[in-house]
């Protein structure tokens, strides 16, 4: 995972988004789209996305497609919906940029995708 700086011009601020897991972890075999299981789509996502104040990720960017944009969109909203951040600052946070890739890939034919446990 890459990161950098948003310059808001003004006094320097020493601030940390420190991810609470990393994207394998929030996104999952068990989140591959039915349509896109259905049709055996693969593919890499390259995606880059802010990070809030509070340490929500309030945006998403496609930067590289998989080729198959139900993979592209699932990635982003799968990230908006878990990504979260623990935002430590001297002076107050400011916003954060990452970007990484995410690899949808399916198992072998036959072979069945874990199920999301379900609360009772």
């Amino acid at each position: 995972m890459r990161a950098w700086w948003l310059d808001d011009g003004n006094a320097p601020t020493i601030a940390v988004a420190v991810p609470t897991a990393y994207l394998p972890d929030w996104i999952g075999p068990q989140d591959y789209p039915e349509a896109a299981k259905a049709a055996r789509l693969e593919g890499t996502v390259e995606l880059s996305w802010n990070v809030a104040r509070d340490g929500r990720i309030d945006s998403c960017r496609i930067d590289r497609s998989s080729g198959h944009p139900i993979l592209d969109q699932a990635t982003c909203r799968l990230l908006i919906e878990r990504g979260w951040f623990r935002v430590v600052s001297a002076n107050g946070p400011r916003l954060r940029h990452f970007s990484s890739s995410y690899r949808w890939k399916l198992p072998p034919a036959g072979t069945a995708i874990p199920v999301p446990a379900t609360g009772a």
